[in-house]
């Protein structure tokens, strides 16, 4: 369900795993200047998308990173290259049914509590009641070893995915004192503190003083300012009113144009998608599902939809990534007669009508659906657009189980696994509701969930992607690229794009320039 919202709420926000840019591959734009050390940098951002409303890690219900990454900081991060790297941890170990974790010494929340064994202990079983944060839900039970030392017993195997998880947001510690005020006054041992909040409006962070990278943020603080997606985000920035802004590849000629802005950007691997509800007839059929493949043409909706900047779809993982499988890359070029061809074979020469939900007010879904509905028409297809609110997709698509597909766009994952286990993995809440459960991808991504040998994972994920190309589970379209669009008049350093619409900005070396 994780996945599900994040999907719903990330695209909404137009905000990877693989990164990479346009003139290099690092997602990164640079601009000089003298930094101002008490200046706060005005981040424009969608605060109806990204914020739930609440501070508390346990309440979160979707796109929150970009904000309370910045108060909580995180036991694990990933570097540009997708490896895991200490955080708040300094190091771990991956056991039999255990994961120990050695937390580095001198760290101490913003109130000066101790970040220490016993408070991380106490702030991991209290984001556990968060159902959302799977990675927790693998952890029976926790034994402080020592100090700054604890294990986490786990219910399997399920070491490296608990690691993967504290990337995200499960290992956002709030400080012992805070844990029951938490929702409105968060106490953590990230770089900034809460200073003041207007619900929908505006979030002001200031810098913590007693964060232990001191010289890490060149920030005196960041202030998010309520700006909606699409258009309103270029005009913010445009008009001064923010200082940095992420936007939708639609604006992309407009802000280049624009040579008071410079612009960062990063491929991820999220990526605009239809689901098949393979319960309905006749999505059922598999040569149903490859003649759908063949008959849209991916690379016109990159063009359309995403300025060309994304990365035309053959699977779930782009290419660069690990687990992409080259061997089934063109399994299913642009060919419409070929698609005609497999719908004659299946008994639908004349076509057949079905229904797309797609999520309302999410552009490049909405974009998308429209062109694919062009482009089915051509061989006979009749594909009405049911347009369900992001608040209500879940109840009308997969607890209702209207509407035989979805359009929409899936967030990247940080583990591998989890990029396909919601969709067919058994007892799974999305591939139940698709009639999607595959006992075949199932056990094998239960043994790529449960292995303690990273290359072995890839390799399982491998052979579970195999199995959803050949067998048109799904039709992925394009990887959406990351936009971020920064004022170089105010904005100095290395302006980073995020890794994927949910992810938090990195802002360890961007600074507001002396004027």
């Amino acid at each position: 369900m994780a996945a599900i919202f994040a999907l719903v709420v990330g695209a909404c926000s137009g905000a990877g795993d693989e990164p990479s840019a346009r003139g290099g591959d690092s997602g990164e734009s640079r601009s000089e200047g003298v930094p101002d050390p008490d200046a706060t940098l005005r981040y424009g951002i969608d605060l109806t998308a990204a914020f739930t409303g609440s501070f508390d890690p346990a309440k979160v219900r979707g796109c929150d990173r970009p904000i309370l990454d910045l108060i909580y900081d995180r036991l694990v991060r990933r570097d540009a290259d997708n490896q895991l790297v200490p955080g708040l941890a300094k190091s771990w170990e991956i056991g039999d049914n255990a994961l120990t974790i050695q937390l580095k010494p001198n760290v101490k929340f913003s109130n000066g509590e101790a970040y220490d064994a016993e408070a991380v202990k106490a702030g991991l079983l209290h984001n556990k009641t968060n159902p959302l944060f799977g990675a927790l839900q693998k952890v029976e039970s926790i034994d402080v070893m020592g100090p700054l030392e604890l294990r986490l017993n786990l219910v399997d195997n399920s070491g490296l995915r608990v690691l993967y998880g504290f990337t995200s947001t499960d290992s956002w510690i709030i400080a012992p004192a805070a844990l029951e005020t938490a929702g409105d006054k968060p106490v953590g041992a990230g770089p900034f503190v809460l200073e003041r909040y207007a619900p929908n409006s505006r979030i002001v962070l200031r810098r913590n003083p007693k964060y232990f990278q001191p010289d890490r943020f060149k920030l005196g603080g960041v202030e998010f300012i309520q700006v909606g997606a699409g258009p309103p985000s270029v005009t913010a920035i445009r008009s001064q009113s923010v200082d940095l802004v992420r936007f939708l590849p639609e604006s992309l000629g407009a802000v280049r144009r624009d040579p008071r802005l410079g612009t960062a950007i990063r491929k991820s691997g999220a990526y605009l998608q239809v689901q098949f509800r393979l319960s309905s007839k006749p999505l059922d059929d598999v040569r149903v599902r490859r003649a759908i493949a063949h008959a849209i043409d991916r690379k016109a909706i990159n063009e359309v939809v995403l300025g060309g900047e994304g990365e035309v779809a053959s699977q779930t993982f782009p290419k660069g990534h690990p687990a992409y499988v080259p061997e089934v890359a063109d399994r299913y070029p642009y060919d419409p007669d070929r698609a005609r061809q497999l719908l004659a074979q299946a008994g639908h020469k004349d076509g057949f009508d079905f229904e797309m939900v797609v999520p309302s007010g999410v552009a490049l879904a909405e974009r998308q659906s429209v062109i694919i509905q062009e482009q089915l028409k051509e061989v006979g297809i009749r594909a009405t657009i049911r347009k369900a609110l992001g608040s209500e997709l879940a109840s009308i698509y997969y607890i209702g189980r209207q509407g035989d597909a979805l359009v929409a766009a899936a967030t990247a994952q940080a583990n591998p696994p989890i990029m396909l286990n919601p969709f067919f993995g058994k007892g799974q809440f999305a591939a139940i509701s698709n009639g999607a459960e595959n006992p075949q991808i199932s056990d094998i991504l239960s043994q790529a969930l449960t292995t303690q040998d990273t290359d072995k994972m890839i390799d399982l994920v491998r052979q579970a992607s195999r199995i959803v190309v050949d067998q048109a589970l799904e039709l992925p379209i394009a990887f959406v690229p990351q936009l971020v669009a920064y004022d170089k008049e105010r904005v100095g350093g290395t302006v980073r794009a995020p890794f994927d619409f949910c992810e938090a900005d990195d802002f360890s070396d961007v600074f507001v320039k002396k004027s």
